[in-house]
């Protein structure tokens, strides 16, 4: 198409001509327009932001930078804190093992121990048998007054003349020996006698609790033993030559029927024995853990 043809068309009949046509009517107000709001100075904010953000990561690396060293130092501790917990659990497992050996140790030396009190006291009783039946032809004449110069005739004078008032026959062959024990805190040490047989002994004993039976205001006294006038009030006692033990267990058990749990306590062949009443079972004492057990019993 000819651009002037195209021209030629836009004539004023057609409303349209290439020529300005602009009319201003002035009685007509004006469009209004919005106010635009002024712009702010976006390149300063934008430094601001950038500042700030470089501000930031540097706080925050350097937070992380001292929580990394935090977290390195308690990882640290707690490493030494696992190799000492380990040191520690391995010297309670070595503590624990010396326990165990040390436990058995003494629960055998306990069993070693218990079973060598059986067998001392085994040996004691064993002692003491042999001791009583070294004895079993001995017995003792106590509280007889000594006399200056006295010798082994005289005691022998001394036997002679119990067994004459005992009415029990002997000679000088039934007598093997006869001395007065050391003077300790008794003025009058027990004399002891041994005879040539047990048989001998027991019947002077048996004797001699038969005299005082039948004299109950006349016991044996000194004077049947030395003969003098003097000693009449001094009463003699007549018993068994026990054994050290013996003694000591005789003593416990008269001390026990002077608490009234027990009536009797005796000896005969240098045993211990006691009863509760008449009728009760005859207890042999061997040892003073018995003589415990009887009077805590009830």
């Amino acid at each position: 198409m000819n651009p002037t043809n195209v021209i030629n068309r836009l004539t004023p009949d057609n409303k349209c001509s290439s020529e300005t046509d602009v009319t201003v009517d002035r009685d007509r107000p004006l469009a209004s327009s919005r106010p635009k709001r002024p712009r702010t100075n976006s390149s300063n904010n934008g430094n601001e932001f950038l500042a700030f953000k470089n501000e930031f990561m540097q706080a925050l690396d350097s937070l992380k930078s001292v929580i990394n060293m935090k977290f390195a130092d308690i990882e640290k501790s707690l490493n030494e804190i696992q190799l000492s917990n380990q040191e520690i659990e391995k010297s309670l497992e070595f503590v624990s093992a010396q326990y165990e050996d040390m436990s058995i140790k003494i629960t055998t030396l306990e069993k070693e121990c218990s079973i060598n009190r059986g067998n001392i006291r085994i040996l004691e009783e064993k002692i003491e048998d042999l001791t009583r039946n070294s004895k079993n032809s001995y017995f003792e004449i106590r509280n007889v007054p000594r006399c200056d110069n006295e010798s082994k005739t005289l005691l022998r004078d001394y036997l002679l003349n119990l067994t004459k008032a005992l009415s029990v026959s002997i000679n000088s062959t039934d007598i093997r020996d006869v001395y007065r024990l050391q003077a300790n805190k008794n003025p009058n040490p027990t004399i002891i006698v041994e005879l040539a047989n047990h048989y001998t002994k027991e019947e002077i004993l048996r004797a001699a609790r038969l005299y005082n039976q039948r004299n109950p205001n006349s016991k044996l006294n000194s004077f049947h033993i030395t003969g003098k006038t003097e000693h009449t009030s001094r009463p003699a006692y007549i018993a068994e030559h026990l054994t050290s033990t013996a003694k000591r267990l005789y003593y416990l058990g008269r001390q026990l029927t002077k608490s009234n749990k027990y009536k009797f306590c005796w000896t005969n062949n240098g045993k211990v024995f006691m009863r509760k009443a008449e009728g009760s079972p005859l207890i042999q004492i061997k040892s003073e853990e018995q003589i415990k057990q009887l009077e805590t019993a009830d």
